[in-house]
């Protein structure tokens, strides 16, 4: 009785771990990290993140959805099961995850299980209409993210609806080639020589280019204006801008110089030239994107006067008082109209008969 109950203890924990372990992060997905809303006319997967308390847009995916004969149920449902490969009726899918029964999210169709070059492009091509017997096709680098960030318990929604959802409706990628089998171009696979996916698109908001040239000890936010997406799926990665270098060139000179701080310093005066990157392994490769600018020398303050302003010194001037500053004066000595000197007019008597 007691090993009975010993091994009833111990299948339960191994049933709990396969359970759980299936993918990582389980504890934050099951918690409802993500949640998976499936617009089943329009043919979009809309994904939205947790935030506080609220459900967020976050991402978007092309899929197919079921046709009219087979459509796909709608209702409200949850991740169960994961398998990296499945077998179909005469083909095969990767990336696979139920949410209810035999109803799946899984790439694309592949002609041969566990061969990543035998893509059907038929199937790859219908991507944004219906095409499936109920399952819910994607692009391969679309089902890898639901395959590795939505574990067990993550929720998933059907419904219909003329519109496509809050991100709207993304484009296929190009599918290079004219062979019937081929890869699939979203397959990051590091032997896919055909990988289409093009990197985030790095942009510099307007209003950062018009504050260009910077004054003297100007705040300047060196990310500050600079925002990412994902060209396919119109997600938001801002946050995973880097400013990967940052090189100075001073005035007078021809030579930049990259900086062992990565930042642009307002109290000296020359050319910056820095260097933004963005990087999702869900996206494509890397992104790079430049910005130019200038910091200005800092302004030379006016002199002030040293000197009193000239005063004129033309005695018929009117504006010339006597006894102003730089007025000539007269020496008593030899004013002829002081007394006491030899050119003193002389004194007339009126009693004087010569007269």
């Amino acid at each position: 009785m007691k090993s009975r109950k010993i091994v009833t203890i111990i299948t339960v924990l191994v049933m709990a771990f396969t359970v759980f372990a299936m993918t990582p992060d389980t504890a934050s997905a099951y918690a409802g990290k993500y949640w998976l809303k499936v617009n089943t006319q329009m043919n979009v997967v809309n994904v939205y993140k947790k935030s506080g308390s609220k459900w967020k847009p976050y991402k978007v995916m092309l899929c197919s959805c079921g046709n009219p004969s087979t459509p796909t149920p709608i209702g409200t449902f949850s991740i169960k099961k994961k398998w990296r490969w499945t077998h179909f009726d005469g083909s095969a899918g990767q990336y696979v995850s139920q949410f209810n029964g035999n109803y799946l999210f899984h790439s694309d169709l592949y002609m041969v299980y566990g061969n990543p070059a035998t893509c059907v492009r038929a199937s790859y091509n219908k991507l944004g209409s219906v095409a499936s017997h109920g399952c819910i096709r994607l692009a391969t680098m679309d089902a890898k993210w639901i395959y590795q960030n939505c574990c067990w318990g993550t929720k998933v929604t059907t419904y219909k609806s003329s519109k496509a959802g809050p991100l709207g409706k993304p484009k296929r990628v190009a599918m290079a080639g004219k062979k019937s089998l081929f890869w699939d171009p979203t397959d990051n696979t590091a032997s896919n020589k055909y990988f289409m996916m093009k990197g985030p698109t790095i942009k510099i908001s307007q209003k950062k280019k018009d504050r260009r040239p910077l004054e003297y000890g100007a705040k300047f936010k060196i990310k500050s204006g600079v925002t990412a997406k994902s060209p396919y799926t119109y997600q938001n990665l801002t946050s995973k801008i880097k400013v990967a270098k940052v090189r100075y060139r001073a005035e007078g000179t021809d030579k930049y110089v990259k900086l062992d701080k990565k930042w642009v310093n307002t109290k000296k005066p020359g050319t910056y030239i820095i260097t933004y990157t963005c990087y999702d392994k869900y996206c494509g490769p890397k992104a790079v994107k430049t910005f130019k600018v200038t910091v200005l020398p800092k302004p030379v303050d006016p002199e002030e006067p040293t000197t009193e302003p000239e005063v004129p010194t033309d005695p018929s001037d009117p504006t010339i008082e006597p006894g102003d500053p730089g007025t000539e004066t007269t020496d008593p000595s030899t004013d002829p109209t002081e007394p006491g000197t030899d050119m003193q007019e002389p004194i007339i008597n009126p009693e004087d008969p010569s007269i």
